[in-house]
This record gives structure tokens, C-alpha cells and sequence, in this order.
């Protein structure tokens, strides 16, 4: 049997949901034949500067966005990030040669600095071939480049074109598009269907507004905003991680039906239920949205790693751009108005969503870990 390590980090819910959806699309086609480990380097009650960063990324681009942009950016260089990494490795020795101990055939990292610490800490005799999966869509921090990467995973042609540019040639690049949970895939069409399986009102236009696993972006304004527009709507507020906007919320009298949530782990069937989706412009959130075949009204975006992802949803003519609160209510309404418009947006996002990336992930991997090509044929035939 082989054996597949997937290394991720909690800074947002994307890259724990990528890391989910890739082991998730393994156990389907290659339960097996192969074994997924999921870990977290910085897991645990550890309380150095790396680790305490990582679980400052929520609070920091909920309350200081601007802060948060200006540490991405200075980071953003090949001299800053190697000196990051040469003082993170005495933090990282023992809980990296611990998780390293076990011998495995590949590791796939699916957060910016976990490749280089496997890299330094991977056993010298027989290493685990190094393979990265970059989640976002249009620009590459420079954490994500290593030349001593075996295979890079894209998501788009974006990602290509910066890969190629950074002297990483098309053989060590494979485009997979970005991995979500299988069960976007196999979501409902219909938003009626979807509403009446979660107990809603399947008949009245849903709107769903989140702010990505760590609740950012004004989610509260949102949907007071959206309730105070007077549509006839009811509204789905994920509000993640952000305690604070969850109570917020809940304390709130409404004119419309809103339901109130924090974390989830139904995304797939609440975007499923939902005629639209407003949010921030977080890589995974888009795939996702796309996957399920529904409109985008993106509210804002994180400054650094989310700049451009608006664009490339305008390009795509997949949603609306409403980065004014006073925006929102105006996009929800077209939707609500013009079922041709939303029905057009709908195509276009059937086009470009990719609800098989993880499972087209996963057949990658697998080639590249050598699995017999009997089985790689036998098992892709149950792909989405």
C-alpha cells in the first residue's frame, strides 16, 4: 500500500477544506491501495512566533486587513521568505521529523510553507517524493516557488503562466483546477430541492452570505443591509469563526427570515440552496460556489493573496463585483429580478466550476506515487 501525507495549516478554512477534498477523492477511487494522512504542523498549544501567527490570521484579516496586507507584501520576496525559513526550522525539528518518522511515498502540501520544511527535515535515505498544491487563483506568493519541488498542482492558467515565468518548467506543473469537497459535486441542481432537504422554504428566493471559514468581510452589515432592502428573501448567514458576528446576528430582530450559523461543514448543500451567493473573493469559496453552478456577488477581498480574484470573476462573467455594503442589496436584486440573467450566470459557471478537481488531484498523485496502472484506470472510472 502507499502512503500520501497532506500537510495544511488552519490560517483561513481554505487550505484545511483543500487538504480535506484531496483525501476525501483518495479514500473514493483508492481506499484500498492507499493511505492519506492529514496533519498540521502547527497544530497544538505551541506558543512560538510561527505558530502564534498562524492562529492570529483570522482575528487579523477580520479587524486589521490593512495589516495583514502589509505583512504579505514584505514577505512577498525570495531573500525575506528564505531568512523566515532558516530561523522557522529549530521551531519546526522535532514535530517535523515526528510526522516525518513515517515513511511515505509522497507529501503534498497545500499551504505555502509547508514544502520547504519537508524539504529540510525529509529523511536523506529513500525521501517522499515533494509535490504542492497552490490554492490560489490568480497570484503566487513567493512562498509557494521551490525549485526542489517534484510536481506543482494548479488551479488555473493564471498559475501556470507565474510558474513558468519563475523558471518552473510545464513538465513539473500539472493543472488540476482547485479541489473542492466532493460533495459540491454532488449537490442538487436544484435550489428548491436543496431548500426543502435543510428544512427551508423551498419556494422563496435564498440569498447566502459567509466571509470564508474565518467569517471576514462584514458579514453582519451584509445582512442587515440585505434585510433592510426590503426583497421578500431569506437569507442564510454562515458567519464561521467570528464569534463575535455570530452573536451579533442572532440578537438581531429581522423583517425577513435570515437563519444565523457560525462554522459549517454543509456548505455544499447550504450554496446548493441558495439562488445566490455573496461573499468575499476567497479562492475557495469562488471553486466552490462555481462548483454548485451559482451566481457570486463578491463583497470585498483580502488585500495580498485575494487582490485579483474579483478580476478573474468579472473576466469570467460568473458574478457581480459590490465592494460598498450599499452595493449588495442592488446585486441580490438583479438576480432576484431577472431569472434570465441568473439563469445566463449560472451556464457560465457550469462552465468554468470544476467540481471533479479533487478527484482529478488524486489521479495525479497516484501516477506520480507509481500506483499500477491497472488500478489508476480501474479507479478513475468512478470519478465525478
Amino acid at each position: 500500500m502507499k502512503r500520501l501525507l497532506i500537510l495544511t495549516a488552519k490560517t483561513g478554512g481554505g487550505h484545511v477544506s483543500v487538504a480535506r477534498s484531496v483525501a476525501a477523492a483518495c479514500y473514493d477511487l483508492y481506499s484500498t491501495s492507499l493511505d492519506v494522512r492529514v496533519a498540521d504542523p502547527f497544530s497544538g498549544d505551541h506558543q512560538t512566533v510561527f505558530d502564534r501567527a498562524a492562529r492570529w490570521y483570522g482575528p487579523l484579516i477580520v479587524r486589521f486587513p490593512e495589516l495583514w496586507r502589509a505583512l504579505y507584501h514584505s514577505t512577498d520576496n525570495p531573500a525575506t521568505f528564505a531568512l523566515l525559513r532558516r530561523l522557522s526550522r529549530p521551531v519546526f525539528r522535532e514535530r517535523m521529523q515526528a510526522l516525518l518518522a513515517e515513511r511515505y511515498d509522497m507529501v503534498l502540501s497545500v499551504h505555502p510553507f509547508c514544502h520547504h520544511l519537508v524539504r529540510h527535515f525529509a529523511p536523506t535515505s529513500a525521501p517522499p517524493k515533494l509535490a504542492v498544491l497552490i490554492t490560489d487563483l490568480v497570484d503566487v506568493h513567493a512562498a509557494w516557488l521551490d525549485g526542489g519541488v517534484d510536481l506543482y498542482l494548479t488551479p488555473t492558467d493564471e498559475v501556470d503562466q507565474h510558474l513558468r515565468r519563475a523558471g518552473l518548467g510545464a513538465a513539473a506543473t500539472r493543472q488540476v483546477g482547485l479541489p473542492v469537497h466532493p460533495d459540491f459535486g454532488r449537490a442538487p441542481s436544484s435550489a428548491a430541492i436543496a431548500r426543502a432537504a435543510l428544512g427551508l422554504d423551498a419556494s422563496k428566493f435564498t440569498a447566502l452570505v459567509h466571509g470564508g471559514g474565518e467569517g471576514a468581510g462584514g458579514v453582519g452589515r451584509m445582512v442587515s443591509d440585505l434585510d433592510a432592502s426590503g426583497l421578500p428573501i431569506q437569507i442564510i448567514a454562515v458567519c464561521g469563526r467570528n464569534a463575535r458576528a455570530r452573536r451579533r446576528l442572532e440578537s438581531q430582530a429581522f423583517t425577513q427570515t435570515v437563519h444565523v450559523q457560525g462554522f459549517v461543514n454543509n456548505m455544499a448543500s447550504l450554496m446548493a440552496a441558495s439562488d445566490v451567493v455573496v461573499t468575499k473573493a476567497g479562492s475557495v469559496a469562488i471553486a466552490e460556489t462555481l462548483a454548485v453552478r451559482r451566481p457570486l456577488v463578491i463583497a470585498g477581498a483580502v488585500p495580498g493573496q485575494e487582490r485579483s480574484n474579483p478580476g478573474w470573476v468579472r473576466e469570467r462573467g460568473v458574478g457581480t463585483l459590490a465592494f460598498r455594503a450599499s452595493q449588495v442589496p442592488q446585486a441580490v436584486r438583479r438576480y432576484f429580478e431577472h431569472p434570465d440573467l441568473r439563469a445566463d450566470v449560472e451556464r457560465r459557471a457550469h462552465r468554468y466550476g470544476r467540481p471533479e478537481a479533487a478527484y482529478t488531484a488524486a489521479r495525479v498523485l497516484a501516477e506520480a506515487m507509481e500506483m499500477p496502472e491497472a488500478l489508476i484506470l480501474r479507479s478513475s472510472q468512478g470519478m465525478r
